[in-house]
C-alpha cells in the first residue's frame, strides 16, 4: 500500500516589526480573527491576489511562520503589519480550483496569548466553491493540547489527505467549504506527517462512519471522536540469555518475553507468555505472535546465540499478591516444580495446615486458588522447586507471608444503569477513576442493563461502547491497514461519586446512531 507523507510548507516570510504599546493592565485575552479580505469562501480569486487576515490585536510575527499552512502546498510570501497578515503566492494560486489557508491555534500576541481556535479559509479561482460543512467534538483529550483533526478521501483502500484543522479550547472542530465525496475523519494528538506511522506513536481516534458530502446532504454536525491509545507495534531491543534453557527478550516498551529451550518439557497453562528457541544451533530465529490493545502482529528477527553462559543464581520469589480472588506468586526466573513433593502448604494463625493445590500458569507465575482468609503463611518445600539450569538450583525461599486482602468492609459501592443503543453488537461499560485513572469494565446484557459491583469510594467517569475489539475488551479506535473504523460510543455527562455502601441507580448512557 502506498503511504502518503505530508511535507512541511516552505514559506517566504518578512515583517514590518511594530511592537505593542507599553503600560496598562496585563493582557490575558487571546487573539482572534476579526475578518478577512477577500471574505472567506470567495470565488473568482485572481492568480496573484493578496489574502489579508485581520486580527483584533497585534500579532507576534515570530509565531506566524509555523502557524500557517497552504493546501495544496505552494510557496507563498507572508508579511506581518501589526494586526494584519498578508499572504501572496509566489507563482500564483492554483488555476480553476480551490485552495485553503490553515491558521493554527499557535498564533499568539506579544504577551504569548494563543488563539482559542484555529480556522481554515477557503478560496476558489473559479466561479464556484464547495459548500460542505462538518462539525464535531473530541473526547478523552485535554483541550489545552493541540489535536489535529483530518479529512481523508479513500481510493482503493488508500488514504488521500484532503484537509486538517485543530481542536479549539472546548475540544470542538469545524470544517467549511468541503467538496463532495466520501471521507473518513481521523483525530491525532500530534501534527500529521505520515498517518500510517503517526498512529503507532500518538494517541488517535477514527470516526465510526464514513461521511458522504453530496447535493442531498452537505452539512454534518454530529461527528464525535474518542481519542485512545496509539496502536504501537513493539520491537526487540535486546536478548539476554540466562542459561542454555532460559532467556528473555526485551521489547521497546520494557516488557520482557520469556524464552524457553524447545527441548524442555513444560506444562504451563498459558502458552502466550513465552517463546521457544533451539539451542542446537548458534543463532536464534525469533518469530513471536503478540498484540497491542487492538491488533495482533508478529515480532521477528535473527540473533547470535551464546551457549556458554553459566547460571549460578538460585530462583527466588519476586512478588506475591491477590488478583481476581486468586493468589499469584511471581518468581525471578522460570521454575520447574515436582508436584509429588507437595510444594505448597498453607498455615493459619493457630497452626492448622493444608496442602494447597496450584496452577503453573506461566513460566514464572504460580496461582493458588483456595486460600482462605485465616491462612497467613505458605510453607514452601523448596527442594521441589528448581530453575532450568544444568545445576537445577533450588528455590531460595521456604516460607511466604500471605499478603491478605485489604480490609474492604464499607469501602465499596455499586452502580446500576442502562445503555440505550440500536445495533447488533454487544456493549462494554467502563468506569474510569478520575484521580488514579484505574478502570473497570463490564458487559451490558441484551436489554442494555449493566451492574458494576464493588466500586471503590471515589469519583468516576462512565461511558459505554460497542464491543467490536477482537483482541481485548478495550475501546476499538480503528485501524488503517486494513481500514477498520472505530466503535460507536456514548458518554455519561456527569461525574459519578461512589461512597461506602451506596448504590448508584438510574445511570442512562446513550450511544447515538450516526444519521447517514
Amino acid at each position: 500500500m502506498k503511504k502518503h507523507t505530508f511535507i512541511s510548507l516552505m514559506l517566504l516570510f518578512s515583517c514590518a516589526v511594530k511592537g505593542p504599546p507599553s503600560g496598562g493592565p496585563p493582557d490575558l485575552s487571546s487573539p482572534y480573527i476579526k475578518d478577512t479580505h477577500p471574505l472567506n469562501g470567495s470565488t473568482h480569486i485572481s492568480k496573484n491576489e493578496n489574502i489579508e487576515i485581520n486580527f483584533n490585536e497585534m500579532i507576534d510575527p515570530n509565531s506566524i511562520k509555523s502557524s500557517i499552512v497552504i493546501i495544496p502546498e505552494i510557496i507563498v510570501k507572508m508579511n506581518s503589519y501589526g494586526k494584519k497578515i498578508h499572504i501572496k503566492p509566489v507563482q500564483g494560486w492554483p488555476e480553476n480550483s480551490e485552495f485553503k489557508i490553515k491558521i493554527k491555534r499557535s498564533i499568539s500576541d506579544y504577551q504569548g496569548n494563543k488563539m482559542k481556535s484555529g480556522k481554515i479559509l477557503t478560496y476558489s479561482t473559479s466561479n464556484s466553491i464547495s459548500m460542505g460543512t462538518i462539525k464535531g467534538a473530541l473526547f478523552n483529550t485535554d483541550s489545552l493540547k493541540y489535536c489535529t483533526v483530518a479529512l481523508f478521501k479513500v481510493n482503493n483502500n488508500e488514504l488521500k489527505f484532503y484537509a486538517s484543522i485543530e481542536n479549539d479550547i472546548n475540544n470542538k472542530f469545524e470544517f467549511n467549504n468541503i467538496e463532495e465525496g466520501e471521507f473518513i475523519i481521523i483525530a491525532l494528538m500530534h501534527e500529521i506527517r505520515n498517518i500510517y506511522e503517526d498512529i503507532r506513536l500518538y494517541s488517535y481516534g477514527l470516526f465510526p462512519n464514513k461521511i458522504v458530502i453530496d447535493d442531498k446532504k452537505s452539512k454534518i454536525d454530529n461527528v464525535d471522536i474518542y481519542i485512545s491509545y496509539p496502536s504501537v507495534k513493539e520491537k526487540i531491543v535486546s536478548i539476554n540469555m540466562i542459561n542454555k534453557f532460559f532467556g528473555e527478550i526485551l521489547l521497546t516498551n520494557n516488557e520482557k518475553i520469556i524464552l524457553i529451550n524447545n527441548n524442555v518439557k513444560t506444562n504451563f497453562s498459558d502458552f502466550s507468555s513465552y517463546a521457544f528457541f533451539d539451542s542446537s544451533v548458534d543463532s536464534l530465529n525469533i518469530l513471536f505472535n503478540t498484540n497491542n490493545y487492538i491488533e495482533s502482529y508478529k515480532i521477528e528477527g535473527q540473533y547470535k546465540l551464546n551457549n556458554s553462559i553459566i547460571d549460578s543464581l538460585p530462583p527466588k520469589i519476586a512478588d506475591s499478591y491477590f488478583k481476581n480472588n486468586e493468589y499469584h506468586m511471581e518468581f525471578s526466573e522460570p521454575i520447574k516444580i515436582n508436584s509429588n513433593l507437595s510444594p505448597f502448604i498453607g498455615l493459619n494463625s493457630i497452626g492448622d495446615s493444608i496442602y494447597f493445590s496450584y496452577e503453573h500458569m506461566e513460566p514464572k507465575i504460580i496461582i493458588i486458588k483456595d486460600i482462605l482468609d485465616n491462612y497467613t503463611n505458605i510453607i514452601i518445600n523448596n527442594s521441589s522447586i528448581t530453575d532450568y539450569s544444568d545445576m537445577n538450583i533450588q528455590l531460595i525461599d521456604n516460607k511466604l507471608a500471605i499478603n491478605q486482602f485489604p480490609n474492604t468492609i464499607n469501602k465499596y459501592g455499586n452502580i446500576y444503569g442502562n445503555v440505550i443503543y440500536k445495533g447488533d453488537n454487544n456493549i462494554v461499560v467502563e468506569i474510569i477513576d478520575i484521580k488514579s485513572k484505574e478502570t473497570k469494565r463490564v458487559k451490558a446484557d441484551q436489554l442494555g442493563d449493566f451492574f458494576i459491583q464493588n466500586v471503590k469510594s471515589n469519583k468516576y467517569m462512565i461511558w459505554a461502547y460497542e464491543d467490536i475489539n477482537s483482541i481485548s475488551d478495550y475501546y476499538f479506535n480503528g485501524t488503517l491497514d486494513p481500514l477498520k473504523l472505530s466503535a460507536r460510543f456514548g458518554i455519561y455527562n456527569e461525574v459519578i461519586e461512589i461512597r461506602a455502601n451506596w448504590d448508584i441507580e438510574g445511570i442512562m448512557i446513550t450511544i447515538e446512531q450516526y444519521d447517514e
